[in-house]
């Protein structure tokens, strides 16, 4: 199959009463989910309907997916678990960039290895800070008394590597 830098997920209903919405959920373990998306339903409907999510910030690795349908009265019912071996290419992203020079937020599409660490450094490659990761999101409480300008985060582990460039205001 093709290669491509999301996940797509397809279902139908056969007929919808009273129908809102689905809600869909991704988990790493297959276990705990946390919602990722929704879509609409069609209300009440006696034909079949098509739908569609897609994943725009997949895993890479094994993830499981499932639906939970919601009527208009609250009843909510889980439908099974799929998964996906998603293969694509690992990234990193920090966000907000620029920042105000408090904090920033680092998400990975990947599962960190054991000892993977993150450094900052400032402008000149000087070492502000260090910490281990393992986890693929982080709220990361950037160096005290961080100046305008541009700082590199660098991520370190047994099999990957990636720097970061971003800016403080």
């Amino acid at each position: 199959h093709e290669e491509t830098d999301f996940v797509r997920l397809s279902w139908a209903t056969a007929s919808e009463l009273n129908f809102d919405k689905f809600l869909i959920e991704r988990s790493l373990d297959g276990k705990v989910f946390s919602e990722i998306g929704t879509q609409k339903g069609a209300g009440t409907s006696v034909s079949k309907r098509d739908y569609y999510f897609e994943d725009r910030s997949p895993i890479v690795g094994r993830s499981y997916y499932r639906l939970k349908a919601v009527d208009y009265d609250g009843f909510t019912e889980n439908f099974g678990v799929e998964s996906c071996n998603y293969v694509g290419p690992k990234s990193i992203v920090i966000y907000p960039n620029p920042s105000q020079g408090e904090t920033v937020k680092l998400m990975m599409n990947f599962h960190p290895d054991e000892q993977s660490r993150i450094e900052i450094f400032n402008s000149i490659g000087v070492k502000l800070d260090q910490f281990l990761v393992s986890e693929f999101a982080y709220d990361i409480s950037l160096p005290a008394g961080l100046k305008a300008g541009s700082y590199l985060l660098r991520y370190t582990s047994a099999s990957y590597s990636q720097v970061v460039r971003f800016s403080v205001l």
